[in-house]
């Protein structure tokens, strides 16, 4: 089984890399960062429910089609 926060930090980590993505970005790149070749329909879930997470806590919002780190991402970052 893998870990949501796993997931949340491979979905951070390619939004922050990339400047914004998409999803389906998010998806994949998530899946190969995990060791996975394929993303599977199971997969792909998991790791929207994780993306899903991020955006309720305000880590991650919507902008011009793309997902962005949010207020809240910044702000953590800013205390570190």
């Amino acid at each position: 089984m893998i870990a949501q926060d796993e997931v949340a930090q491979g979905a951070m980590e390619v939004v922050k890399s990339n400047l914004g993505a998409t999803e389906e970005e998010i998806a994949i790149t998530v899946a190969r960062m995990l060791g996975f070749k394929a993303t599977s329909a199971q997969l792909r879930q998991l790791i929207s429910a994780g993306v899903d997470d991020l955006i309720a806590k305000g880590l991650l919002r919507p902008q011009d089609g793309l997902l962005v780190a949010g207020e809240s991402a910044s702000e953590a970052l800013a205390e570190v």
